[in-house]
C-alpha cells in the first residue's frame, strides 16, 4: 500500500473518530437537562400564623356570591374589559405559535412550473427563424425526522407557552372581578356615608340653634356656640370629599366594565353588600395548583426546561427525508426524473455558539424557578397578611356593635330623662350625635371587613360567582387537561 492510500484511510479514520466522539458527547450533553424540582427547604407543609390548623383545606374556597346588581357589572367587565381582551389576544397568538411549530413536524410538498420559449435566427440568412418551447414542472416532498426530539422539545415548550397565557388570562379575569367587587364596596360606602353626613347635619344644626337659644337666656356662652357652629362646618366641608370619593368608585366600576366614565350610577350601590366569612384556609402548598398567576409561572417554568432540551438536542445532528420529481416537455419529448434523498446535518463547529445558548437557556431555567419560588412565598404572605387583616377587622367590628349598641342605650336613658323634665334637649342631641359617630364608623369597619374577605378570598384562588361559571369551570378543566397532556 502506498503513502498515499495510507494517508488518505488514515484521514478518514481520523473524521470517524472525530465525528463519533462529538456525537457521544452531545447526546451526553443531553443528559445535563435535569427537571426543575422544588427545594428541599420547601417540601414540609408551613403554617400560617393567624389561622386556626383546624381551618385548613386543600381546595380553593367556594365562588362567593354577590348581588345582582354586582353580577351584572362582573358580566360585563368579562365582555368588555381591555386588559381581559388583551390577554385573550395574547392567549390566541400563543395557540397560533403552537400550531407553527406542530407544522414543522407535517410533510412538505411544494410544486412549481417554468415555461421558457426561445427565437433564434440569423439576420444576415434568408433561413426562418428557429422558435424552441421548453416547459418543465416539478414536486419536491420534505419529510422531516425527530430522531433526537428536538421538534418534539419545542413543541412542548410552545403548549407549555398556551397553558401560561391561559392561566395568566385566569388570573386577570380573578383580579378584574375582585377589583370590581372592590369597587362596589367603596361606591356603597360613600353613598352610605353621605346620607349618614346629611343626618348628622340636620342634628348639628337643631344643637346649634338650641345653643343659641340657650346664649340668649344666659345659660351657655360664646364658646359653646362656636364649637356648636364649627361642627356644622366641618360636616358641611366634608360633603365635597365623600360625593368625589363615591364618584371616583363609580369611575373606576365604569372603567373596569369597559365603558366610558359616568355609564355608572349610583344605583343600587346604597347598600354596603355582604362578604361571607371565608369558611376554610388553603394550605400553602395548595396555593401552587389553586392560584392561576402561580399556575402560569410554573408552565412557564416547564416552558424554559423544554426549550433548555431543544437547545441541548440542536446539538445533534438532524435528518431529512426529501424527494423531487421533474418533467420536462420539450419539442414534444416528454422526460422526467425522480429523486430521492436522506440528508443529515452536524454542526462540528461553530465557535461555541450552540454551547453558549444551551448556558442561557439553563440560566433562564434557573432564573424562572426563583421567581416561581419567590412568588409562591409571597402568595403565602400575602394570604397570611390577609388573614390577619380580616381577623382583625371582624374584632373591631364586634367591637364597634358593642359601642353603638351601648351609644343607643345612652340615648334611650337621655330622652326618657328629657321627657320626665329632669333634663333638657340638649343631652338628647349629644346621644345622638354619638349614635351617628358610632354608626360612621361602623360603616367603614364593616366596608373594610368586607373588602379584607374579597382580597382573602381572591388570593386564595377564589372567583366570584357569575352566570357563566360553567364555562369558565369547563375552560378551566380544559386547561387542566392540557397541562397533563403536556
Amino acid at each position: 500500500m502506498t503513502k498515499y492510500h495510507l494517508y488518505k484511510h488514515g484521514k478518514q479514520h481520523l473524521l470517524v473518530f472525530v465525528s463519533v466522539f462529538a456525537l457521544g458527547a452531545c447526546a451526553g450533553g443531553s443528559s445535563l437537562n435535569k427537571s426543575w424540582v422544588m427545594p428541599s427547604q420547601f417540601a414540609g407543609e408551613t403554617l400560617y400564623p393567624a389561622a386556626d390548623e383546624a381551618l385548613y383545606s386543600t381546595a380553593a374556597p367556594e365562588p362567593l356570591k354577590v348581588s345582582a346588581d354586582i353580577q351584572s357589572l362582573l358580566a360585563q367587565a368579562l365582555r368588555h374589559n381591555p386588559v381581559i381582551k388583551i390577554a385573550q389576544s395574547r392567549q390566541r397568538e400563543a395557540i397560533a405559535n403552537k400550531d407553527n411549530i406542530d407544522a414543522g413536524f407535517m410533510p412538505k410538498v411544494e410544486v412549481g412550473a417554468r415555461t421558457t420559449r426561445t427565437r433564434t435566427g440569423n439576420e444576415a440568412s434568408l433561413d426562418k427563424a428557429v422558435t424552441n418551447q421548453l416547459t418543465r414542472g416539478s414536486a419536491e416532498l420534505r419529510i422531516p425526522i425527530d430522531v433526537f426530539g428536538k421538534q418534539s422539545a419545542s413543541s412542548h415548550a410552545a403548549a407549555y407557552a398556551v397553558v401560561q397565557v391561559s392561566a395568566e388570562l385566569q388570573d386577570t379575569r380573578l383580579k378584574i372581578m375582585r377589583d370590581v367587587v372592590v369597587a362596589a364596596l367603596d361606591a356603597a360606602e360613600q353613598s352610605q356615608l353621605l346620607e349618614l353626613n346629611a343626618r348628622q347635619l340636620t342634628t348639628n344644626r337643631t344643637s346649634e340653634q338650641l345653643t343659641k337659644l340657650r346664649y340668649t337666656k344666659g345659660q351657655a356662652n360664646i364658646v359653646d356656640v362656636l364649637q356648636q357652629r364649627d361642627l356644622v362646618a366641618s360636616l358641611r366641608q366634608e360633603t365635597p370629599s365623600l360625593v368625589s370619593r363615591r364618584q371616583d368608585a363609580l369611575d373606576n366600576l365604569s372603567l373596569l366594565s369597559g365603558n366610558l366614565p359616568g355609564s355608572v350610577t349610583v344605583g343600587e350601590f346604597k347598600k354596603s353588600p355582604t362578604i361571607p366569612e371565608v369558611a376554610g384556609v388553603v394550605t400553602p402548598q395548595s396555593l401552587l395548583g389553586v392560584r392561576p398567576d402561580l399556575q402560569a409561572l410554573k408552565a412557564g417554568l416547564d416552558a424554559a426546561d423544554r426549550r433548555l432540551a431543544a437547545a441541548i438536542r440542536d446539538r445533534l445532528p438532524s435528518f431529512e427525508f426529501s424527494s423531487s420529481a421533474i418533467a420536462t416537455l420539450m419539442s414534444g419529448d416528454i422526460s422526467s426524473v425522480v429523486t430521492g434523498t436522506l440528508s443529515a446535518a452536524f454542526t462540528l463547529f461553530d465557535g461555541g455558539a450552540k454551547r453558549s445558548i444551551v448556558r442561557a437557556e439553563r440560566a433562564a431555567l434557573e432564573q424562572k424557578g426563583a421567581t416561581y419560588i419567590e412568588a409562591w412565598l409571597r402568595a403565602v404572605v400575602e394570604v397570611d397578611g390577609f388573614l390577619s387583616e380580616e381577623q382583625r377587622r371582624a374584632k373591631e367590628y364586634d367591637l364597634a356593635v358593642a359601642r353603638l349598641d351601648n351609644a343607643r342605650k345612652l340615648y334611650g336613658a337621655a330622652e326618657r330623662r328629657y321627657r320626665l323634665g329632669a333634663s333638657d334637649y340638649l343631652p338628647v342631641l349629644s346621644a345622638k350625635r354619638t349614635i351617628e359617630q358610632q354608626e360612621r364608623s361602623l360603616l367603614s369597619l364593616k366596608a373594610s371587613l368586607m373588602r379584607a374577605r374579597v382580597r382573602l378570598h381572591t388570593a386564595m384562588g377564589g372567583k366570584v360567582w357569575t352566570e357563566n361559571m360553567e364555562q369558565e369551570a369547563s375552560a378551566e378543566a380544559q386547561l387542566r387537561t392540557a397541562s397533563t397532556e403536556v
